[in-house]
């Protein structure tokens, strides 16, 4: 291995990494790699402009700023990277100083970040362009000679290409493995190590405790002592807790399915999705929309109903999983096909009403597992799930019909899921929202769900199924290729399906737009709220609220007296 220090000229010029996806060996024949930062990209016609702008930044003062971090002894060479200077030990002798080394890196290319996403797309959702200095756009290494483009030699002397055709660039590539790197990037370095077999995980490092060393840590740590609270693994009596739980939900598991088949069956035909006569495992037999509600938020299941009628969603294809009898009781009063296994929901479930649980604690987190058990179910019969939340509210009656479009981005993903826009490390790389979400039936979502119900002790320690569901989806998509769709990145989606965050960080902006007829999204997502009562609360404010302030959840008679005209 040279010792030229790659990692240093990385850190010069792109976010450094903290999310890795397929880094393997590099020996491999025709193997290239790619790094880039979360931040969104540029346009791909202002990419001279902001070739100049980058040179523009090398100033004299962003130099000293550099060499002042540099490693004692480092001394600059000559070969230009993007207008800086490389570096490198000044103990090394010149042939382990080259930039370029044929046992390790044959050519490097930079290519504009917004033509690279559309042509790889990771699933990952893009931010719009932020602060000055975010980099937008992609290095791409060539780790062998054979994978360089057509008609380029080796690039010994002039190390960095500037290519705007993601597919000229990669043209002789037999593998591409795509480094996801945080624009978060004070004091933080990467490492790109050969091995053997490469992983599809990171090994983070980080100065976590008193002893001021960079120690292997999992992947939430801060690195000043902190990290989310269920960075350690569940407490054996929680995992002990759960077990008795899950022995229920197997214990009664046929009995369960055969239940709720016929049901399920009835309500996937008035959906007129795939068919209903498939045998195959893993081929559809059509789609179901899915909600789950106990009677503490039986409210703004009310609301939903009021607000599905007022846009003509297909309430026939709706199937309700009620936690409770006073919510399956409800539910027949609403003409909503309904489902109440008793033997699951009992004592696991509360019933109080909307303000006295919040998100993330033991009594929310109970809730979750029953959403987490009921997609599961649906999916387990051979149906596509529709999974969304109590607070969604449909502004559109042709949601189905966004992931049965046919468009090319949509025919291979498994799994759909709404941005969250929640940058905290536990929801990386995703910022997958569990409320709603899209899941094809197929062996892969079939087998991912099965495990995701084997996991209700993380669920318990997360307070939420959203972040252990996002541990999950990195898993399987490294060892399963579960391949996975996020919503509402920068895009021509990125309007379609707004939540919380649109409400509270873009209530002058997008808000304002929405009521101008501006937009039309599909959906409208109240979550970013601490519990039920706020998000009844926002609703009424944002013009989302449906139900006459006369009907509650105790006295419904008449459906149709209970929605606003």
């Amino acid at each position: 291995m040279p010792k030229i220090s790659l990692i240093r000229q990385c850190l010069t010029h792109l976010a450094v990494a903290v999310i890795f996806f397929q880094l393997g060996s590099m020996t491999t024949s025709s193997k290239c790699l790619s790094l880039g930062s979360t931040a969104a990209s540029g346009r791909s016609e202002e990419w001279d402009l902001q070739l100049k702008q980058r040179r523009i930044r090398n100033s004299d003062e962003n130099q000293r700023e550099k060499l002042e971090n540099m490693p004692k002894g480092a001394i600059a060479q000559k070969a230009p990277f993007f207008g800086r200077q490389i570096t490198s030990s000044s103990s090394s002798s010149s042939s382990e100083n080259s930039m370029l080394t044929k046992d390790f890196l044959h050519g490097m290319a930079w290519i504009p970040r917004e033509e690279f996403v559309k042509t790889f797309d990771t699933g990952v959702a893009i931010d719009k362009a932020g602060k000055t200095g975010q980099n937008n756009s992609v290095l791409l290494l060539y780790a062998d000679h054979k994978s360089l483009p057509k008609g380029s030699a080796e690039q010994n002397n002039n190390p960095v290409k500037m290519l705007s055709n993601p597919l000229e660039a990669t043209e002789r590539c037999d593998e591409l493995q795509i480094i996801l790197s945080s624009t978060k990037r004070e004091n933080r370095c990467i490492a790109i190590m050969e091995n053997w077999g490469g992983s599809p995980h990171s090994f983070r490092f980080s100065r976590y405790d008193d002893s001021n060393q960079l120690r292997l840590g999992g992947r939430f740590f801060d690195g000043k002592g902190g990290a989310a609270r269920w960075q350690k693994p569940p407490p054996r009596p929680m995992t002990h807790n759960f077990w008795r739980q899950l022995a229920d939900f197997l214990t009664h598991y046929d009995k369960t399915w055969s239940a709720l088949k016929p049901i399920a069956d009835k309500v996937a035909l008035a959906g007129g999705k795939g068919d209903p006569n498939a045998k195959e495992d893993g081929v559809s037999r059509g789609a179901i929309t899915v909600m789950v509600s106990n009677y503490g938020h039986a409210q703004l299941l009310l609301n939903f109903v009021c607000a599905a009628k007022s846009v003509g969603f297909n309430l026939d294809n709706v199937l309700l999983f009620a936690m409770d009898q006073q919510t399956y009781d409800l539910a027949q009063k609403l003409g909503l096909a309904s489902f109440y296994p008793k033997h699951l929901f009992d004592g696991y479930t509360p019933k109080k009403d909307l303000e006295k649980y919040s998100f993330g604690d033991g009594k929310f987190a109970l809730i979750m597992m029953g959403k987490v058990y009921s997609v599961q179910l649906v999916n387990d019969l051979g149906y596509d799930v529709l999974f969304q939340d109590l607070d969604v509210i449909p502004l559109r009656p042709d949601i189905m019909d966004y992931f049965y479009s046919g468009r090319k981005d949509a025919a291979d993903v498994d799994m759909f899921f709404q941005y969250d826009k929640n940058h905290n490390s536990e929801q990386a790389p995703y910022s997958a929202n569990s409320g709603f979400y899209f899941v094809k039936h197929n062996q892969k979502t079939n087998y991912f769900f099965s495990m995701l119900a084997r996991m209700g002790d993380l669920v318990l320690k997360s307070g939420s199924h959203q972040q252990a569901m996002s541990v999950v989806l990195g898993e399987h998509m490294a060892t399963h290729g579960l391949k996975v769709k996020v919503m509402g990145g920068e895009g021509e989606d990125s309007h379609l399906f707004p939540n919380g965050w649109h409400y509270h960080r873009s209530k002058n902006e997008y808000m304002k737009e929405l009521k101008e007829g501006k937009h039309t999204p599909y959906i409208f997502h109240m979550n970013w709220n601490n519990n039920g009562k706020e998000k009844q609360d926002l609703m009424k404010e944002s013009g989302f609220w449906f139900v006459e302030d006369s009907c509650h959840v105790s006295n419904v008679t008449d459906i149709k007296a209970c929605c606003k005209a």
